[in-house]
């Protein structure tokens, strides 16, 4: 009687190979979810980043529609959408510039996910379009803005000596400034009509753009066409 009692239990228990099984199983599952749960987060942040700028282009036609239609300034100065403090890279500038009043909530001005040690540092992520109202001086008002569902608006720009001057310049064959590759094949753009979208890069060297005024690729054409149509 007592052996058959130890034998009913022992078919009641696992074997060491057979928990090392179900442990192997588990392992397996694990890494074949984690790519999947990785990627959502990674497409949770672009859908945020792009509901930043969507917000950020509606202030900026806000802006604009209760000032007779002339655009804000695109650089960083006391009287831009982001003010001097440091560029507007910090809540300050942030605050205290003519764009706040229609977008007040700092944390809009940044992208979820910045890249670069720079960025991560910085409130704000997110610079003009230097064509407008800017360094590249193209439009000065919403009605001269020949084809607003082609013409960028705010763009994602990286920049290694510490802030971000407010607004972005670029050529067809340089990037003056350039581009920050926040989500990890691309970045997000918002146009003058109101929309946003998420734009992928097709040359590699974009991936390492290091200091202004490198050389273009054929990101850089793509990119230019979107500041001035």
């Amino acid at each position: 009687m007592r052996r058959n009692i130890l034998n009913s239990r022992s078919k009641l228990g696992f074997t060491l190979i057979e928990l090392l099984v179900v442990i192997g199983i588990i392992a397996i599952l694990i890494s074949m979810l984690v790519p999947s749960v990785s990627a959502g987060f990674d497409y949770a942040r672009r859908v945020q980043c792009m509901n930043n700028q969507k917000q950020l282009t509606s202030g900026y036609i806000f802006y604009a529609s209760a000032n007779g239609g002339s655009l804000v300034e695109a650089n960083s100065t006391a009287a831009s959408w982001t003010s001097e403090d440091q560029y507007g890279c910090t809540v300050a500038g942030i605050t205290n510039g003519l764009l706040y009043p229609y977008v007040k909530d700092y944390r809009v001005y940044k992208c979820p996910t910045p890249r670069s040690p720079f960025l991560k540092k910085y409130w704000r992520t997110y610079s003009l379009n230097a064509h407008l109202n800017g360094q590249q001086d193209s439009a000065k008002t919403l009605g001269g803005i020949p084809h607003p569902e082609k013409t960028c608006i705010f763009v994602e720009e990286e920049d290694d000596r510490g802030y971000l001057e407010g607004s972005f310049m670029m050529t067809a064959t340089s990037w003056i400034d350039y581009v920050a590759v926040n989500h990890k094949t691309g970045d997000i753009f918002s146009f003058a009509d109101g929309h946003a979208t998420f734009w992928t890069y097709v040359d590699p060297n974009t991936y390492n753009i290091t200091g202004h005024n490198a050389a273009g690729d054929e990101d850089c054409k793509r990119v230019a066409h979107l500041m001035w149509p």
